[in-house]
């Protein structure tokens, strides 16, 4: 046993095991070995000038964790998407990525984002969603309106317009003035409350101007008075010129009742 496992003895075996191999080996062989070899020393090459061996403690850890399997299973699930998808889908997947980006970059230029504040207390106080009430609203009634009732809307703006003009042309401030001085000192509701009474007795009104203008002209047409008793007499003598004496008499009365009611 000794001598089958001394140096000595194990030479010739290993010989013989190389002249076998070398005996076995063809000449296709010892090409793709050299091939092979030549590749092998090209990748270690590679592997060393491209300083791998920085990103395998990376690697190891990576491996340890399982985040070398996600990042096999995504590679696969991307590989799935990337078979499944079509032309028409990539072309379109591409269309919709250029308009967003498009759109991004013009609300990076607008200054949208000083805008984000405001539209989050919109959104947090409920105005925002009064605002897109208001909005459906106006587009129902813009949906539901035909060109005359368009035609009538604007016909009554544009009447609008050339009243509040008027208005303003015809100095209503001074008016509005008058009634604010009005209604602090009270006279204002004072005003409104007789003015029930006012517009009854306004016909009565009417006609007493109309008999002083009557009676205005009448004079203008008499004959001036003589003057003296007699002349007074004869005046008085006429049944009409009595019964209107009473009658002006009978307001006299009336009227300074009224006014030493309204001095108490």
């Amino acid at each position: 046993m000794s001598d089958n496992t001394s140096p000595a003895g194990t030479l010739p075996e290993i010989e013989r095991v190389l002249q076998a191999a070398q005996d076995s080996v063809t000449d296709d062989m010892v090409s793709r070995l050299a091939e092979n070899g030549a590749q092998a020393l090209d990748l270690l090459d590679k592997v060393n000038r491209s300083g791998l061996d920085k990103a395998l403690p990376a690697i190891a850890e990576m491996v340890k964790n399982g985040d070398l399997d996600r990042l096999c299973s995504l590679a696969r699930v991307y590989g799935a998407a990337e078979d499944a998808a079509t032309d028409d889908m990539i072309g379109r997947l591409t269309d919709t990525v250029g308009t967003s980006m498009d759109l991004l970059d013009r609300l990076n230029r607008s200054g949208f984002e000083r805008a984000l504040p405001v539209l989050s207390r919109l959104l947090d106080n409920g105005d925002l969603q009064r605002i897109v009430d208001v909005a459906r609203m106006v587009a129902a009634a813009e949906d539901a309106m035909n060109d005359d009732m368009v035609g009538r809307v604007a016909q009554m703006a544009a009447e609008a317009l050339s009243v509040i003009d008027r208005l303003n042309r015809s100095g209503v401030e001074r008016l509005i003035d008058i009634l604010d001085r009005l209604n602090n000192s009270g006279s204002l509701d004072i005003l409104a409350a007789k003015l029930p009474s006012m517009i009854e007795h306004i016909e009565m009104v009417d006609r007493l101007a109309g008999c002083i203008n009557a009676g205005a002209e009448d004079a203008k047409q008499l004959p001036p008075p003589a003057g003296g008793v007699m002349a007074m007499v004869r005046l008085m003598a006429d049944a009409e010129n009595q019964a209107a004496l009473q009658f002006v008499m009978s307001v006299g009365k009336r009227m300074r009742s009224s006014w030493s009611q309204g001095k108490r």
